[in-house]
């Protein structure tokens, strides 16, 4: 399933941009995101993904207030234009047994 909140959802290819993935939809009550997420684009190594972390902010996204630990927040640069990319975001909840999450997000690169 794709999160509708992911932003942005496309770049261009010389362009390095912030991506934000929230997982709201898959936290319990109360849990929050912790420890360090991994980032990974999932078929070439055409993307560099790096300064992954989990949100320390309340992030707006859409009109849409995304609470402080419950994102995963990234910077991603390259890419071929006109290419669709997979790219997987894992992250663990603080909530009792840990959660291991995962969103696969589509980047296009126009």
């Amino acid at each position: 399933m794709l999160n509708t909140l992911i932003d942005p959802t496309s770049k261009k290819a010389g362009e390095t941009r912030t991506i934000v993935v929230p997982f709201i939809d898959k936290l319990r009550e109360g849990e929050v995101l912790t420890g360090t997420p991994t980032v990974t684009e999932l078929v070439t190594a055409a993307l560099t993904i790096t300064d992954v972390v989990v949100t320390s902010q309340d992030v707006t996204i859409r009109g849409q207030v995304i609470d402080s630990g419950k994102a995963v927040q990234f910077s991603v640069s390259g890419g071929t234009a006109r290419t669709d990319y997979t790219i997987r975001v894992t992250a663990a909840g603080n909530s009792s047994p840990i959660q291991t999450l995962i969103y696969d997000m589509r980047l296009h690169v126009i």
